[in-house]
């Protein structure tokens, strides 16, 4: 995580501008901040496992496998978990509308 403007944390998942992404490790693909019904996605990356969910700029990410998200380092966490080819199921807010939506993480190509 990282502080950006006046008070704003902003958490990037997928991304690190200070060093080559860990090819190893899943990538969600979105930047992120606190919101007090969840987690609140303010960009996307392009092409990103995020992207191709269904998930949007604005939706607030609620639930990650079913249990709750209270803030960044929970989605953190979850996402880091999550082994190639796997599925993460996640409820997210839009507007008033709870989505259920899936996380499809990509086989490794060799």
């Amino acid at each position: 995580m990282r502080g950006f403007g006046a008070g704003v944390r902003l958490c990037r998942i997928g991304l690190n501008t200070f060093s080559a992404p860990d090819e190893d490790k899943p990538h969600l693909g979105v930047y992120l901040e606190p919101d007090e019904k969840g987690v609140k996605v303010v960009k996307l990356v392009e092409h990103s496992v995020a992207a191709s969910s269904g998930i949007a700029v604005g939706d607030r990410i609620v639930e990650l496998a079913g249990s709750a998200v209270n803030n960044m380092s929970e989605v953190v966490a979850v996402v880091q978990r999550m082994v190639a080819g796997t599925w993460l199921p996640i409820t997210v807010l839009r507007g008033d509308k709870q989505l259920e939506l899936i996380a499809k993480f990509p086989v490794k190509q060799r």
